[in-house]
């Protein structure tokens, strides 16, 4: 079976990250528009915390056999297709349910990943390629793989960090730093992601606060470190606001 990676573009002028997900047929020849079309087809259809889209830009395809992505996310299903990305904006969002659809291998370089989205490395410099709730994801690939991640992984975003400082110098400190607070504002997410709903509180300004956040931490590491690291760490330019978390997609936890 082969997969295709698609995203939904946002105007440039509007905050908001791209939307992925995956099919097992490609939607550019084949135009079903439901997915009870896709069923009958007996295609696949992953929502990834999203809704059905009949069109979307084409950002990648899997030229080989993966046998358990139906296994780790299930498909056709927008309420249950979700992987370990339980809650949303918390646990994770597409890009990371998007990944996992296509994890094949503990091998990192053999596995495709949605990075071509607009506000994909900001979203798995804080939340991680596989999502947050890792209890969960080890767990399912232990159930479809027999494969586990490591227990204690580092972050990404000391990876790339890491990585950037093998051609360039930088203090460590700092992004030791810039990790402290990254963890601080997943705390925060979950903080304000599983609040008591307010009364006549809407999802549009509960996750306005939740990606006010978010802006408010890419605003401190532009304070941080240098031009070129942030860049190469969030893949934005300092200054620029992308909204990760998605108001349609949300759902109050009470």
């Amino acid at each position: 079976m082969q997969l295709y990676v698609w995203r939904k573009r946002t105007p440039i002028t509007l905050y908001l990250a791209d939307h992925t997900w995956v099919s097992s047929y490609d939607i550019r020849t084949n135009k079903y528009s439901d997915i009870n079309q896709v069923i009958s087809a007996q295609e696949s259809y992953w929502y990834c915390r999203g809704d059905f889209h009949a069109h979307g830009d084409f950002i990648g395809k899997i030229n080989y056999s993966s046998p358990y992505s139906h296994c780790l996310v299930t498909s056709n299903d927008s309420i249950n297709g979700n992987g370990s990305i339980i809650r949303y904006g918390i646990d994770g969002v597409c890009h990371q349910v998007s990944n996992q659809v296509l994890y094949r291998s503990k091998k990192s370089l053999k596995n495709l990943r949605v990075d071509k989205a607009r506000g994909y490395k900001l979203s798995s410099s804080i939340f991680g390629t596989y999502g947050l709730n890792k209890d969960i994801w080890r767990q399912n690939q232990i159930n479809c793989l027999n494969n586990t991640l490591p227990k204690h992984q580092k972050s990404l975003l000391t990876i790339r960090a890491n990585t950037f400082a093998r051609k360039h110098n930088i203090n460590m400190n700092i992004i030791k730093d810039l990790e402290n607070k990254r963890l601080m504002l997943l705390t925060s997410l979950e903080l304000e992601g599983t609040a008591i709903k307010g009364i006549n509180e809407s999802a549009n300004q509960r996750v306005e606060k939740m990606n006010l956040l978010i802006n408010e931490y890419t605003i401190n590491a532009s304070n941080l470190i240098d031009y070129d690291l942030y860049q190469y760490i969030f893949g934005i330019e300092p200054g620029v606001r992308i909204d990760i978390i998605d108001a349609e997609q949300f759902e109050f936890i009470n």
